[in-house]
């Protein structure tokens, strides 16, 4: 799926162009860019040309099915944590709850109408480069991350494949909500600041 995604994103203008293609991997154009830092995503400039970009990307029409995955991947995540915690350890996470407050979001999130689209779900400022003479942002589908989440789709520590079909407002959201992380502080590369 990833190949095909990147593929389709290419064909749109999304993304480096994508030079050749063989069994094992692809070439890809080089992009004279540079990629952004935590401190970038708090540029008012660059926030504004990532926003614009992050609408282009949401409306790509992307092959697959247009439905959301979110729900139905947080409740499997629900599932298998209660599956795995002993009864002290649902309790202390509030995990009994958990079921409710997604079905709780779900219907606030609905209401309005779900406007679908393609979201890559982990914008985080390591996924986007910025070209400093143009100002052309480009987001980066990581070819690494599908293959890491293949391997390991049936743990709860890393998200099934990222860019997938999800709520617009959803996907626009979890990108400046990446404000929040470090993810280049050792050990933990998802600590708060």
């Amino acid at each position: 799926m990833e190949v095909q995604t990147f593929e389709c994103m290419s064909k749109h203008g999304q993304g480096p162009r994508l030079l050749g293609r063989f069994t094992n991997g692809r070439v890809e154009e080089f992009i004279n860019a540079r990629i952004l830092s935590a401190a970038d995503l708090r540029d008012p400039e660059i926030s504004s040309l990532i926003a614009i970009k992050l609408q282009e990307f949401h409306n790509l029409h992307m092959p697959g099915p247009r439905e959301v995955l979110l729900w139905p991947r947080l409740r499997s995540w629900t599932k298998k944590a209660l599956d795995l915690c002993s009864a002290e350890e649902a309790k202390e996470f509030s995990l009994d709850n958990t079921g409710e407050e997604i079905y709780m979001l779900e219907t606030a999130l609905s209401r309005d109408g779900e406007r679908i689209g393609f979201c890559h779900n982990d914008l985080q400022y390591g996924n986007i480069m910025i070209d400093e003479e143009t100002r052309q942002v480009t987001i980066i589908v990581n070819s690494f991350r599908a293959h890491l989440a293949s391997l390991i789709e049936n743990c709860l520590t890393y998200p099934l494949f990222t860019q997938c079909g999800n709520i617009k407002k959803v996907g626009f959201a979890c990108t400046f909500l990446e404000l929040m992380r470090d993810n280049v502080v050792p050990p933990f590369c998802w600590a708060i600041n």
